[in-house]
């Protein structure tokens, strides 16, 4: 019998097969195999299942008979060696995400039976240059060609009744709605649309954008991504700007709005790195969560006196941004709504502002009934008249060398002064009761902190980072220290007074316990009731209480914690623990330090 003669298309070896699997089977039984090769799928299937070619990366064509009538979901994702395909006249329907990734495809021939087109079909196509509509198309997903960078062409045919591209604007516009459904790098945005849909532009690589006066709304995400894009002009006709409109636009550095804009929705420039400043329309009453979250290049900005909210987060991590004014209108800020601005350094609060104040001149937020301070920066200086740091609010203030805390001052929220590396002491007030977590991490220039009797809880991460801090003097000798409240600063002496000493010592003493396994080391310290628990992974430790384990220290006699001590110093010749001093009282019972650390 002769042998099949191999069918060819474009000199590239044609295999039919119906999914990956079948396609492996055919290529493991040829003598050689090619480097790139045409899929043809059988003229016996009626559609190409989800994932059936997902990373056949040597594919380089598709034949689709005309008796395949759907193309499910993924069905050719990441294929990036696809540049072709041939289209049946029986395909109605191309699935989400079908052609995902496939980023040797210049070209799309989509055929007349396709009616419609699901979500992602084409997303991250960044060799399509060309995509033609044809006029069967009734519905389109608004991202189907998001992330295609190099769309410069879109054509939808006249005869189409759904969509159109009138005047040659190279986009998709739904006729009856007049809203832009997807745009490309060379959009012009017709007169006659009034929205521009959600994700329209996602990712692709326009450059420069006007919206005209036709349009009252940009959706969700519309530009999100355009890497490229550096100016943008919004008409007056535009009054909302949705959740992500514009997020990491890198590129952009000048956008001008409208005088209708009322609101700026959540993340609207979160990531536009390169913006220096921005005039707010006076139009303006709500900047949203993450409005201007890592705008970093961002040095300078006006709030209207119409702005009445600014939201959380909203302008998180703007380390350009120097100074800030706060107008009268203003009667709510959002939690960390500038966190992490470390260069700021000019902050005012408009005089008739009801809700905040700066008062003396402190270069601070205030928020007026509570007297709390929830932000500052590097040249603050805080008013005597204020009870309570807010969280975050000296953040990373780095450049913030001298600081003092007024006499009223109850509480130091969680993160107050973290990331203030040129601080080098600190004085807390005698009405603190609790040094919550992380108030004072990563401070690693600071050497003294004068810590009063009225502190009972000294909680997480406190002070970790302080790598700078060789000892803390503790008076108080109830106090709760966290686990990990000094972090792993292997220097540092915890010092504390009277007969919970040893307890305090046991909580404080600083070694590598990181290098345990939880699972398979059962070490110790003291809880919060006063009780032993267990969470340090040190053998050695655990060995030291031995069966004072589960006691209250009180319950503990003289016999006993000397004992714990002698078993302590054992451990410190060792090597397990760094550094112990034990005292009763004014009295050193031992001290000691170990210049070798632990090694298991």
């Amino acid at each position: 019998m002769a042998k099949k003669e191999q069918e060819m298309y474009e000199g590239m070896l044609v295999i039919e097969a119906s999914d990956s699997k079948g396609l492996e089977k055919k290529l493991a039984k040829l003598e050689s195999r090619p480097e790139k090769y045409v899929v043809k799928i059988s003229n016996r299937s009626t559609k190409i299942k989800a994932c059936a070619f997902v990373d056949c990366v040597d594919i380089a064509a598709v034949i689709i008979s005309d008796s395949v009538t759907e193309i499910e979901p993924s069905a050719f994702s990441r294929c990036t060696g696809l540049n072709n395909i041939i289209m049946g006249n029986s395909v109605t329907e191309i699935g989400g995400g079908a052609f995902r990734g496939c980023t040797g495809l210049t070209s799309i021939g989509i055929g007349n039976s396709v009616t419609r087109i699901e979500s992602c079909a084409f997303e991250g196509c960044t060799g399509l240059t060309n995509v033609v509509i044809p006029d069967s198309v009734k519905f389109v997903v608004y991202n189907i060609f998001s992330g295609c960078t190099s769309l410069t062409n879109i054509v939808v045919s006249e005869g189409n009744k759904v969509y159109d591209s009138r005047n040659n604007c190279n986009a998709i516009i739904e006729t009856a709605t007049n809203e832009l459904i997807f745009g490309c790098g060379n959009t012009v945005i017709p007169d006659s649309v009034t929205k521009i849909g959600w994700h329209a532009f996602s990712g692709c690589g326009l450059k420069s954008i006007i919206i005209p006066e036709s349009v009252t709304e940009i959706e969700d995400g519309a530009f999100q991504g355009c890497k490229d894009l550096s100016n943008v002009t919004i008409s007056d006709s535009v009054t909302v700007i949705g959740g992500h409109a514009f997020e990491d636009c890198k590129a952009l550095t000048n956008i001008i709005f409208g005088n209708s804009v009322t609101e700026f929705g959540e993340s609207a420039f979160k990531g536009c790195s390169s913006l220096t400043n921005i005039i707010i329309p006076k139009s303006v009453t709500k900047i949203g969560n993450h409005s201007f979250h890592y705008c970093m290049g961002l040095t300078d900005i006006v709030f209207p006196n119409s702005v009445s909210e600014i939201d959380f987060d909203a302008f998180n991590s703007c380390t350009g941004l120097t100074s800030i004014v706060i107008p009268d209108s203003v009667t709510k800020i959002g939690d960390d709504a500038f966190y992490g601005c470390s260069g700021l350094k000019s902050i005012i609060v408009s005089d008739g502002n009801k809700t905040y104040d700066s008062r003396n001149n402190c270069n601070a937020i205030i928020e007026t009934a509570t007297n709390k301070l929830i932000k500052g920066c590097d040249s603050t200086i805080i008013p005597d008249s204020v009870t309570e740091i807010g969280d975050y609010a000296f953040y990373n203030c780095a450049a913030l060398r001298d600081i003092v805390i007024p006499g009223l001052v109850t509480a130091i929220g969680r993160n107050a002064f973290q990331g203030c590396t040129g601080l080098t002491s600190i004085v807390i007030p005698d009405l603190v009761t609790k040094i919550q977590d992380c108030a004072f991490r990563d401070c690693s220039g600071l050497t003294n902190v004068v810590i009063p009797d009225s502190v009972e809880v000294i909680e997480d991460y406190a002070f970790l980072g302080c790598t700078n801090l060789a000892s803390v003097n503790i008076p108080n000798p109830a106090v709760i220290i966290a686990e990990r409240a000094f972090g792993d600063n292997t220097e540092l002496i915890v010092k504390t007074e009277g007969r919970l000493t040893l307890k305090r010592y046991v909580m404080g003493l600083q070694y590598d316990y990181e290098e345990f396994d939880k699972e398979e080391n059962d070490g110790s310290y003291y809880t919060t009731d006063g009780t032993l628990g267990e969470l340090f992974d040190n053998d050695q430790i655990d060995a030291a209480l031995g069966e004072h384990k589960k006691k209250y220290l009180d319950e503990v006699s003289d016999e006993e914690i000397d004992d714990i001590i002698r078993d302590l110093v054992l451990n410190l010749d060792q090597g397990a623990i760094k550094s112990l001093e034990i005292r009763d009282g004014d009295k050193t019972l031992y001290e000691d330090s170990n210049d070798e650390p632990y090694d298991d």
